[in-house]
């Protein structure tokens, strides 16, 4: 912890009267609540637990205590006390979990998905999802330890699901367990999990790969499109915002404000140290202009109207009819707030970049693929015209948006990152950027309005 001048906080009556009894003396202040556990505010009480479940994993893989404890500068003694150490007094069993849906056992019980592994930031993906039937119901049982498994996200989750159910798209419900709660929060195989479930809705027409934007069926693009812009007609808003979306501060890139800052200033700062001090110097000029852009975004973010969509912008939920026509939504990974312009764009550029990787080449040097994709892109956004009905906000917010997310997608993410190893396509590379962060080409106001 570290200490403050009682001069930078204190009024100065306040610090005379402190002064009297205690001048020059180290002070500690209690918080006057409920006292802390030690490393709850710091996070290394979480640290720990994550090492020690890390080292029980290693250790059940066969590796010896001896070998653990100079990896993890611990003794042979300890590293076998955090193997064999009891669970937590809260800790639960699989079967307290299932009773919370039934009093029934299960007359089935199948692993759907599992994930145990700690992210390169530091996140931790406890993931065992799990198909249960019982007697009376089958259910998808949820229990999740991550960023984005919180009591808040799968109450505004739910409320989701009734607004597309409301709205005529079949989804699969949240569930509320025994004590009527959508869900709980648990100690299980020694991770602060939550658990929810999912009544189990199979659909008799689950086409999960290229159905967003796939060339050989565009029925089934439009037909998506065309539902995107019904959905966002819903405009419902949630008090959470979603991950997949700008200025999230829930974020694991929080530190630069968002994923795309991450990329522009974290993962392009080394590449553009080893360019030419006139490269550099240019590089710098669009760094400007893309963070101009997303100033003018944010100062937009909370006036454009919101809407209930997935979490995130892939296209692995969405299921739909031989006829383009969507069937429905299997499992929403986040409940979050997001912004209806957002989605349709998230989802046509993830569509229109999935040419390969040198897609982003061809485009930067090929003025008539360029062409092709923008007039695709006019052409998407004219379908979802067709149902949604924008506002004024959203067209004056359009070309800023688009040219933000430009950074994240494959555009650049894939053209710039590789080219900047050649420096004989640099320059042309940066003056196609400039013309995107400075210019409307695709004519947002005229398509929207």
């Amino acid at each position: 912890m570290k200490y403050e001048n009682a001069r930078d906080i204190l009024p100065d009556d306040l610090l005379k009267a402190v002064m009297a009894y205690a001048a020059g003396k180290l002070l500690y202040v209690p918080t006057g609540g409920k006292r802390k556990v030690w490393g709850e505010i710091s996070g290394a009480r979480g640290a720990i637990r994550a090492r020690n479940r890390e080292i029980r994993r290693i250790f059940a893989a066969g590796e010896t205590a001896e070998a653990l404890g100079e990896r993890y500068f611990l003794t042979p003694e300890t590293i076998r006390k955090i193997v064999y150490e009891k669970k937590e007094e809260t800790a639960v069993e699989l079967k307290e979990i299932l009773s919370l849906y039934s009093d029934n056992d299960p007359v089935g019980l199948r692993t759907v998905f599992e994930m145990d592994e700690t992210s390169s930031w530091g996140e931790t993906y406890f993931i065992r999802d799990l198909e249960v039937d019982y007697p009376e119901k089958k259910i998808l049982l949820r229990i999740e330890e991550y960023f984005c498994a919180t009591p808040e996200r799968v109450a505004e989750e739910a409320k989701m699901i009734e607004a597309y159910a409301d709205a005529g798209y079949p989804s699969a419900h949240i569930l509320p367990n025994r004590y009527e709660e959508t869900s709980r929060r648990v100690e299980f195989e020694g991770h602060p999990c939550l658990v929810f479930a999912e009544e189990w809705l199979p659909f008799p027409t689950a086409s999960r790969d290229g159905e967003c934007g796939a060339r050989d069926t565009p029925v089934w693009y439009d037909g998506l499109l065309r539902h995107l812009g019904k959905i966002g007609k819903l405009r419902l808003r949630a008090k959470e915002p979603c991950y997949a979306i700008l200025f999230d501060r829930f974020s694991a890139c929080e530190a630069y404000g968002d994923w795309i800052v991450e990329y522009l200033f974290g993962d392009m700062e080394p590449k553009a140290e080893t360019l030419s001090p006139m490269l550099r110097e240019r590089f710098e000029k669009i760094r400007t202009l893309f963070l101009e852009n997303r100033e003018k975004l944010e100062s937009l973010w909370e006036k454009l109207p919101s809407s209930f969509f997935q979490g995130y912008e892939g296209k692995s939920d969405f299921y739909l009819k031989e006829d383009g026509g969507l069937l429905g939504f299997r499992g929403f990974e986040d409940g979050g707030r997001d912004v209806c312009l957002s989605m349709f764009l998230n989802v046509i550029l993830a569509a229109r970049v999935s040419g390969g990787e040198d897609a982003a080449d061809r485009e930067v040097f090929d003025p008539a693929e360029r062409e092709r994709t923008l007039a695709l892109i006019r052409r998407d956004l004219s379908i979802i015209r067709e149902e949604y009905e924008f506002t004024s906000e959203e067209i004056e917010a359009a070309p800023y948006l688009y040219r933000v997310m430009l950074f994240g997608r494959n555009y650049y993410y894939q053209g710039l990152f590789r080219t900047l190893d050649d420096p004989e396509r640099i320059p042309r590379l940066f003056d196609y950027i400039e013309t995107q962060m400075t210019s409307d080409e695709i004519g947002f106001r005229e398509i929207l309005a």
